[in-house]
């Protein structure tokens, strides 16, 4: 019985592959982009644009690797964001028993800008979300059970600026990277970053570098970091020369 079962089980992992390996070789999610750009546009009233082209990959890991796309501002087409080069992939397997295992994501050139109004909107309020009813009982999440798992993140040469109308301030990070350990409840990873800062009012010329290890428990809504290093030198409301080290 344990003999026919394992054929059972191996013709059915070689016609799963075989099967998967056809479709990677001949379907091209290429041909999809207007509609993908359709559905945008229907959706979010934003333009985008997708300059770079997609590839799939469907074994060992279900994944998608994406060139070069912008995203405007709503009802705009100034743009908003943009990125040179997404990759992640999904384990095929965990999926089975309703676990998500990312292998690690990696952008590459992200560049965003947001902007704060004078009656507090920003420019990414509708791609939250609408905000949640006052009084409506809270839905029952189907998938409270679906366990997610990331190796890492990854993003490198990102530049994020962020205006608030309100107060006149503007801040910009330039030569932003970010890289974490594996992302898991429970599980301490550590936690990567650098970047150039940049203000006019209060007048920052910075490079800041942090390094930490950070553990999060969605369940009991708990977040802690440890080992804390923090490293800035650069010009900071008026003071030249200026070099901070922290840790904790």
């Amino acid at each position: 019985i344990v003999k026919y079962a394992l054929f059972v089980i191996g013709g059915l992992v070689i016609l799963i592959g075989a099967v998967l390996a056809y479709v990677a070789a001949t379907f091209d999610p290429n041909q999809y982009k207007p509609q993908m750009v359709q559905a945008v546009k229907e959706r979010t009233q934003r333009t985008l644009k997708l300059e770079g082209d997609i590839r799939l990959s469907f074994w060992p890991s279900i994944g998608a690797k994406i060139g070069k796309a912008s995203l405007s501002e709503r009802a705009s087409d100034r743009e908003f964001a943009a990125v040179e080069e997404v990759r992640v992939a999904l384990k095929l397997m965990p999926l089975l028993s309703r676990q998500a295992v990312v292998d690690t994501v990696r952008v590459r050139g992200l560049r965003a800008s947001i902007v704060k109004a004078k009656d507090g909107s920003t420019n990414v309020d509708d791609l939250a979300g609408p905000p949640p009813t006052k009084g409506a009982p809270a839905a029952k999440d189907a998938g409270a059970d679906f366990k997610v798992d990331i190796a890492g993140i990854e993003i490198t040469d990102a530049a994020v600026s962020y205006a608030d109308a309100a107060a006149g301030t503007k801040y910009a990070l330039s030569k932003l990277n970010f890289k974490t350990g594996r992302l898991a409840p429970g599980v301490p990873t550590g936690i990567e970053f650098s970047a150039h800062v940049n203000s006019d009012e209060p007048k920052l010329d910075l490079p800041v570098a942090v390094k930490t290890r950070l553990t999060f428990d969605p369940e009991k809504q708990t977040l802690a970091l440890a080992d804390l290093a923090l490293e800035a030198k650069g010009e900071a409301a008026g003071v030249t020369n200026l070099v901070v080290k922290l840790t904790g």
